[in-house]
Formats: structure tokens, sequence, C-alpha cells
């Protein structure tokens, strides 16, 4: 696998530095906001296929477009290089992740299929490797904020419930302001699971507060989830809660329940046994000063956690397990 990320980014780094040698006059502002960013890089399950969003500017629309890009990383295009085929182009397309068999691709969308479409904000797509035009999943009236395959056939995702009815009414009356840090529109954030056959949508949590992220076991039994539970949160006074819920027992415990230790980026092993997660360490942690990130390893038999020995004192970025 680490060979196979290498022979991609490899390809990328020598299209970079290639566009790079094209360049001889002085870079302007204009060049700048020319660029084309390449994000959210996705390796397929087998290996030989790499899914990714290209970010470029629009100036006749006034706007950055987003779209997503198929590379084949064992096919080579008329330039020599690995054959590579535009997926979609609205431009507003991100966050691509393949399904567990590599059949199909789920992205965010904000695209309308007509003008009556009432949903808002983005949406899940799920496009077919086999063929065909991307399909939306999602006809939500609220945007889907994050998701996660949960196995080949369905998909987990975070998003708000119905708008209220005064949500409702200011926007029958165009009123766009927004509150900060109101408790009033201060709306649960929960999540779901839809069926890529069906489109059937089942609520997975009741939770309060907002949910900031969450990592689904990949043998499908558990899931792990971070809540906001207050609109100020500059300090550690409304510090994030992490839960873990489990799908067979229908069961939600609370982890991590020490004051100012609330990790983050939850990544599990590939049997499900445990997962990592990252935590910032700092000597004044009820201000949340500045700190370094250390790693730690939660033990689902045991309900847990241990800090993983890095050996030295600067702590890690990030946690990821391969």
């Amino acid at each position: 696998m680490l060979r196979r990320i290498g022979i991609g980014l490899a390809f990328l780094l020598l299209s970079v530095l290639a566009a790079h040698a094209q360049s001889k006059h002085t870079w302007t502002v204009e060049d700048i906001l020319r660029q084309e960013t390449l994000t959210d890089l996705e390796i397929a399950p087998d290996g030989r296929r790499i899914v990714w969003v290209r970010r470029r500017a629009n100036f006749d629309e006034d706007r950055f477009e987003t779209d997503l890009f198929l590379t084949y990383l064992d096919q080579k295009g008329t330039d020599g290089l690995p054959l590579t085929v535009q997926l979609t182009r609205s431009g507003n397309n991100h966050n691509p992740q393949w399904s567990p068999d590599g059949r199909y691709i789920a992205f965010l969308s904000s695209r309308k299929t007509g003008d009556d479409d009432k949903t808002q904000g983005s949406q899940l797509w799920l496009l077919d490797t086999f063929g065909g035009e991307p399909y939306r999943l999602t006809e939500l009236d609220v945007p889907v904020q994050d998701f996660a395959w949960f196995d080949s056939t369905r998909l987990v995702f975070a998003a708000r419930e119905t708008p209220t009815y005064d949500e409702q009414q200011r926007k029958k009356q165009k009123d766009d302001a927004q509150a900060v840090e109101d408790t009033t529109e201060f709306y649960p954030v929960r999540l779901f699971r839809i069926a890529i056959d069906s489109k059937k949508i089942e609520r997975l949590t009741e939770n309060e507060g907002e949910l900031l992220e969450f990592a689904v076991d990949p043998t499908g039994h558990f899931i792990v989830y971070s809540i906001d539970p207050h609109p100020v949160d500059a300090d550690a006074r409304h510090q994030p809660r992490q839960y873990l819920l489990n799908l067979e027992r229908n069961e939600t415990v609370e982890i991590f329940a020490e004051r100012y230790f609330d990790p983050e980026r939850f990544v599990w092993t590939r049997d499900g046994s445990g997962f990592y997660a990252s935590d910032e360490f700092s000597s004044d942690p009820e201000n949340e000063g500045a700190g370094i990130t250390k790693l730690y390893y939660f033990d689902v038999a045991r309900r847990t956690y241990t800090e993983v020995p890095l050996g030295w004192d600067a702590g890690v970025g990030y946690g990821a397990t391969r």
C-alpha cells in the first residue's frame, strides 16, 4: 500500500514540477489566483485508482470551482502519464470517498437538479464506477455536513434535523442574519444511516449539541463520535464530549470523561479492536493555551485508553493506522 501511495504522490509531484518549469515570468496576484490545487485525494481499495478534487478559480463567475477527477495508476494516457478522467463538471463537488468494495464513489455536492429543487447546501451523491451518471442519495432541506461508508451498501452521515418553524419564517422573509453564540439557535447535529438501494434513512443518535466528527468501526459494530455541547467554546468551560455507540446493542456510553481531556481525529484499527485519537496537552488547560499534541489508543473491550509512547517529547500532528 505504501508503495502504491508513493507512486501516486510521485506522479502528482512530477506534474506540479512540470507545470512550474514552464513558467519563467514573475508571478502576479492573478497568477496566484489562477493556481489549480489538488485536494481530497483518496486511493481506491484495489490500490490502482485515485480519486481527487481539483480546485481552481472561475473568474467569469467570481468563484472557486471544485470537481472530481479519477486517475488510473495502471493505465497511461496519450501524454505518457497515468490516465486521468474528469468525473464532474458542476464546480461544487468535494470530499470523495470510495466504497469498501471499490465500486462506488460517494461525494458531497451542492448542485441543483432543476428549478424546483428544494434541497439546501451539500447533499450526498453517488457515482457507480461501472458506468452511468452521478445521482443524488439525500434530498434534505438541511446540508449534509460529513459522511463515511458504513459498508458497501450503506453510508453514515451527519446533519441537522428539519429546520425549525422560526427558520422557515425567516427564510420566507429573506432574513439572512446569523446569530453568533446564541443558545436558542444552537440546534442538534445528529448521525443518520442511509441505504444506497432504497435511500431509506434511519436516525442513529438522539444527541443534543452539535456532532463535530465521527468514525465508523470497520467491522460495523461501533461508531465513535464527538459532540459540541454549547455554542460558546472559546475556552475549556464547554469542551467537546466523546461517545461510543454500540450498534448491535443500540447503547451509547460516554468515554474520555476527564476534565480538560477531549481527544479528536479518531482512526480505527482494521480489526475494530480499538481506535487512535489525538489530544492537545497544555500547561494552561483551562484557557486552552498553546501545547503539544499527544497520541492515544482506546481499547474497546476494556474501555480504557493509554498514551502511545512516541519516544520523543515534541508530540505528533496526526495519528493514523495503515
